[in-house]
């Protein structure tokens, strides 16, 4: 397809997108079973929303600027190699505290109680998530383990088939961690708390227990689980330029990456612990894949290890192990991966994944291989009970719409076009990517394992749409790739500014 011909469609499809968020009150989602609220900036101070959505237009002009400016220590130069590196590590750490930022703010640049003030009230109430609720419960690790095999087998469906009977323990103990660091370092407290903005300490202030306020120290766990949920999220752009990187240059690498700042669903759906997924998720592929292009077997190793630490968290994270399987099948059929080569690649990803589990088995008595199948019946079977009704080929078209959303229309649509350049080529290295992303994806769409939430719960797929659009990038004038991000960061505010990605109502239960 001619270059402009992509260019009117992906404007022209950006266009539409924004005039159904905002011009129409078509339900973003199927009513009766799931839909995401639409924000009501006419309920809120007019001139406060016009200073939101010019604040979130800065942001977001920002990060293009700062992204475009320094993709030039990427290109190709006479400088030493060791100052282009320097350079370029020195960008990429850049890179993450301007995403960190950018994030930060442009959650603050939602109307009132959508922004930041939100975090807290998402953490904490059981009807969001429940795992920080929970995890201040536990007086020791032995009364934790007893009371969470418990909720596995818990005999009311409801409570047994929503976030806490669905998830390993993984995130009730990391925020445990999260508070027993903030109860045991004064210093730490302090500094968490001293950090807060206001609209989070309003926000704190609302949470009562027993018509008593909050403990500091839940304050800052709080507040400090939120600010690292956002770092990871931001880093995310590391494994992605890596990633990239293992099959073209550093400029093209370099905008994947930026692509990743200005993803719609990163702000709207903060702190919710998919943001987490991504960062593991992401860096686990790329050290499947340069392992499988060249690379030691350590890297296979340390990829079964991150993707344990994954699943511990989230089963979401079985399409990882799907999509590395695949590509490394797909590279020994096309002969680029040599048996022996793919046995030790093998042997090192088991060892990742199952030492770990021995582990836990032996020292914890914790059988993880029991817990994840009891997880996975419990996940199964929240589409059973009647108050959770679903029409399979209703989500399996809305899925599509809402996850181009979710992702954003241009990277989407250049994740498309990198799709298709790649199956064009010969090289099994380039087309190895596409068919493993698509048919790993495919696989997960046609399944129904996720009617409804997919803008949040496919969050840890994301950067395969950066990965994917590199091939389309790579072929873009430095013009018409910041055109390009202003497409991007445009479709970032309509969406952010007009989508809430949490239903408060009920919260508490």
């Amino acid at each position: 397809m001619p270059r402009r011909a992509i260019a009117t469609a992906l404007v022209t499809a950006t266009a539409a997108a924004v005039g159904l968020l905002w011009l129409t009150e078509w339900p973003l989602g199927v009513p009766g079973e799931w839909t995401w609220e639409r924000i009501r900036h006419a309920e809120t101070d007019r001139a406060d929303s016009l200073l939101g959505i010019c604040q979130a237009v800065l942001v977001t002009a920002a990060v293009v600027l700062v992204t475009w400016l320094s993709s030039r220590l990427f290109v190709d130069s006479r400088r030493p190699a060791w100052l282009s590196r320097l350079g370029r590590i020195g960008a990429l750490l850049a890179l993450v505290v301007t995403g960190f930022l950018a994030i930060h703010l442009l959650q603050e640049s939602v109307p009132s109680g959508h922004g930041l003030a939100r975090s807290s009230w998402v953490l904490y109430y059981p009807g969001s998530s429940g795992y920080y609720y929970e995890a201040r419960r536990v007086t020791s690790l032995e009364s934790f383990r007893e009371r969470y095999f418990r909720m596995l087998k818990d005999p009311d469906p409801h409570r047994r088939t929503l976030h806490l009977g669905t998830h390993p323990p993984g995130l009730f103990l990391a925020h445990l961690a999260v508070r027993e660091l903030c109860r045991r370092s004064p210093g730490i407290r302090q500094a968490v708390l001293d950090w807060r903005p206001r609209s989070v300490r309003d926000a704190q202030a609302t949470i009562l227990e027993g018509g008593r306020p909050l403990p500091p120290v839940d304050e800052a766990a709080l507040w400090l689980a939120t600010l690292l949920t956002q770092l990871a999220a931001a880093t995310t752009a590391i494994p992605i330029y890596r990633l990239v990187r293992v099959d073209h240059s550093p400029e093209t690498a370099w905008r994947s990456a930026s692509l990743w700042l200005l993803v719609p669903a990163v702000a709207v759906f903060l702190p919710k612990s998919d943001c987490l997924y991504p960062l593991l998720a992401t860096t686990a592929i790329w050290l499947w894949w340069s392992a499988i292009r060249g690379g030691d077997s350590w890297r296979a190793a340390l990829a079964g290890a991150l993707t344990w630490i994954g699943l511990c968290l989230s089963l979401a994270f079985l399409p990882v192990l799907v999509l590395a399987g695949g590509l490394a099948m797909w590279m020994n059929r096309k002969g680029r991966f040599a048996r022996g080569r793919l046995l030790r690649w093998s042997a090192a990803s088991v060892a990742g994944l199952a030492l770990p589990t021995l582990a836990c088995w032996l020292t914890f008595d914790l059988d993880l291989l029991a817990t994840w199948k009891a997880n996975l019946s419990n996940h199964a079977a929240f589409y059973d009970q009647p108050e959770h009704p679903r029409n399979y080929l209703a989500w399996l078209g809305l899925n599509l719409l809402e996850v181009t959303l979710a992702v954003g229309v241009p990277l989407a649509g250049l994740a498309a076009v990198g799709l298709a350049i790649r199956f064009r080529q010969q090289a099994a290295e380039i087309a190895g990517p596409a068919w493993g992303c698509l048919g790993t994806w495919g696989a997960l769409w046609l399944s129904g394992k996720n009617m409804g939430e997919a803008a949040r719960l496919w969050l840890f797929l994301m950067p395969w749409a950066c990965w994917l659009a590199g091939s389309a990038l790579h072929t873009l004038r430095a013009r018409d790739w910041a055109l390009l991000m202003a497409l991007q960061a445009l479709l970032t505010v309509a969406v952010i500014q007009r989508v809430s990605g949490f239903h408060f109502t009920g919260l508490a239960g």
